[in-house]
């Protein structure tokens, strides 16, 4: 396997000018009310052009039209910004981190946070490195491995994150057994989800409960351009999370918890 620092081959034909993608995110951020400087736009239209260096080889994401990434990814990611928080140094945990989304662009735009980005993928978990180094975003480490093994009990991660977050990863249902026995008790957990969010918090409400959580609030959020509406559910930790969850690789996909006795 290759290390991690080698340089991927461009793909000229995907490539964007830096100077595009920072017009770009100069409009997203504008039309999102997002507070970001010119220092970290930079660091963005960087963060595109690594992207674009290491699809074809890491399968990161679907698609590299510039307007795509910045809206439906990078803007998309911040949007929990408004939630606030973040500014004071928190412990921050990306479960299924893949590509970086949402655990980078937070740390690009609040660099005091402590990242920890949790993927099973190696090449994603080799881009995630190369990514926080090319970067320049100290504080920041990647672990490679499953959401069920690192948050079982006895595991240094569990219950030691302020907020925990999760984008593209499952349903609610399933994403809460893997997300919040990592969680601190008087943390959240940051679920992004689309439009129709209610009946994933719905069907998820017996799981919530179960785990040790509490559904805040959840809070919409619209893209700019007409890109899509969103979702923030919003789930609080209130007690610790039974050590029998999560349970082994693979059971909370196939078996949700559920009323009816999903739980075992």
């Amino acid at each position: 396997m290759k290390d991690f620092d080698m340089e991927v081959p461009d793909n000229p034909d995907d490539r964007e000018a830096p100077e595009n993608i920072g017009n770009l995110m100069r409009e997203g951020v504008r039309e999102a009310g997002i507070p970001l400087g010119e220092e970290k736009i930079g660091i963005f239209a960087r963060y595109y052009q690594e992207l674009v260096k290491w699809n074809g080889r890491a399968n990161l994401i679907g698609t590299l039209g510039p307007e795509e990434v910045v809206f439906k990814h990078f803007i998309d990611s911040l949007l929990c910004w408004r939630l606030g928080g973040f500014e004071q140094g928190i412990r921050l945990l990306d479960v299924g981190a893949g590509a970086g989304f949402p655990g980078v662009p937070l740390k690009i735009m609040f660099p005091e946070i402590e990242l920890v980005a949790l993927e099973a993928t190696r090449k994603k978990v080799d881009f995630l490195r190369h990514i926080l180094a090319v970067l320049g975003l100290g504080g920041g480490s990647v672990i490679w491995g499953r959401a069920e093994d690192h948050g079982a009990r006895g595991s240094p991660l569990r219950e030691n994150f302020d907020r925990v977050v999760a984008r593209a990863v499952a349903r609610l249902p399933i994403l809460v057994e893997y997300c919040l026995p990592f969680v601190k008790c008087g943390g959240i957990f940051i679920a992004f989800k689309g439009p129709l969010a209610a009946p994933e918090v719905s069907e998820a409400g017996f799981a919530v409960e179960q785990l040790g959580g509490r559904v805040r609030e959840v809070v919409p959020a619209s893209l700019p351009r007409g890109y899509g509406e969103r979702n923030l559910v919003i789930i609080e930790k209130i007690r610790p999370s039974p050590g029998r969850f999560p349970r082994r690789p693979g059971i909370p996909e196939k078996r949700p918890i559920r009323c009816s006795g999903g739980r075992n």
